[in-house]
């Protein structure tokens, strides 16, 4: 049976990307909380909100370049299977585990679990389950393209879905701004997505060899407009700012480790990003919770123990990641894709119910 594996190689440089966008968005969230806890905002107004935002743009940003890449040398079964593998089984550990600290029963909530388009009727354990409905949601897309395409149309259908979300944002920018629980009606338009649209778009950039250092200057200035700007126009822009730095890094591929052991850092970080990303919320409301200091102290016990927790975690995720991929890889194809089929028929069969119980 075909596989994928790893990409044909490691791009340490994306490595280093994905650990500053977990720690942008971890910062973020620890800053608003010691901001609410104590009415202190010296981190919070250093790292708002757009600094979350941009945060989560550039995971999108290398989600869709790295998903462009894999849907044209990986099956669309092999491939929704392998993305599924990769989400759930963290996520699902971490969410019950929180869930059971908040009530002290094993009472999760299985609309949240399930990263289905259930609308806002869900109770989200982690604060950061919206970015996982809108990656689950864009996983799910790109099966569906290249079942009826075969990956060929993935160009013209980046193009299209980002002048559907450019036009939806000008049409009713409040409520696409605002909404982080779509139901399957608003998902496709959300400002949110266009960091995946726009990162879909990567490699084929990067083969026509339009990437130029002034790019650099382009998107630190769309960074600047980022935080002057509304929040759905605020997702657009950071999202094209995170799509060319995303295209910049990703076209200097290196496997060369980065010197000294920062740069060992760093990659690892990268490699527990995942991690940090699901555990730091909660990580930070056990610390305010249990440790009595000042502000500052706070934040940065906040910001050393998500880092701590994440290391082992993130090895955990690892490991179970490329067991689970092993069985994927040597399942039965026609019991796979029967598997995977009732999947995405779940998933749209929820996503149509709940369109009408908001």
């Amino acid at each position: 049976m075909q596989t994928i594996g790893r990409a044909k190689h490691r791009n340490v440089n994306i490595q280093w990307m994905r650990s500053l966008a977990a720690l942008a968005v971890a910062i973020y969230h620890i800053s608003h909380y010691i901001a609410f806890e104590f009415d202190d905002r010296r981190f919070a107004d250093i790292f708002d909100g757009k600094f979350g935002l941009l945060g989560v743009a550039t995971f999108f940003a290398i989600s869709g370049a790295l998903m462009a890449d894999l849907l044209h040398r990986t099956p669309p079964t092999l491939f929704l299977a392998h993305r599924l593998v990769r989400i759930y089984p963290l996520f699902i550990l971490v969410f019950v585990i929180v869930a059971f600290i908040r009530t002290g029963e094993l009472d999760a909530d299985v609309r949240a679990m399930s990263l289905a388009l259930v609308g806002t009727r869900v109770v989200f354990e982690l604060n950061i389950e919206w970015t996982l409905v809108l990656e689950v949601f864009f996983y799910v897309i790109l099966f569906l393209l290249a079942v009826a395409t075969g990956a060929r149309f993935v160009v013209p259908f980046a193009i299209a879905w980002l002048a559907a979300i450019g036009v939806a944002s000008i049409i009713d920018p409040a409520q696409m701004g605002s909404t982080l629980s779509p139901t399957l009606l608003q998902a496709f338009f959300l400002p949110g997505n266009a960091a995946f649209a726009g990162g879909l778009l990567i490699p084929t950039i990067l083969r026509q060899g339009r990437v130029q250092p002034i790019w650099a200057v382009i998107a630190l200035g769309l960074g600047a407009v980022t935080m002057s700007v509304d929040l759905a126009y605020g997702r657009i822009v950071g999202s094209l700012a995170a799509v060319i730095l995303v295209a910049m890094v990703y076209g200097v591929s290196t496997e060369e480790p980065k010197c000294g052991s920062f740069g060992w850092a760093a990659e690892r970080l990268g490699d527990y990003s995942y991690a940090l990303y699901l555990i730091h919320v909660p990580v930070t409301h056990l610390v305010l919770a249990n440790l009595q200091a000042t502000p500052a102290v706070l934040w940065a016990a906040c910001v050393g123990a998500a880092l701590a927790v994440s290391v082992p975690l993130g090895m955990l995720d690892i490991r179970l990641y490329r067991r689970l991929r092993k069985h994927v890889d040597g399942a039965n194809a026609r019991r796979l894709a029967a598997v995977i089929w009732l999947y995405v028929a779940a998933y749209i069969a929820v996503g149509v119910i709940f369109i009408f119980k908001q």
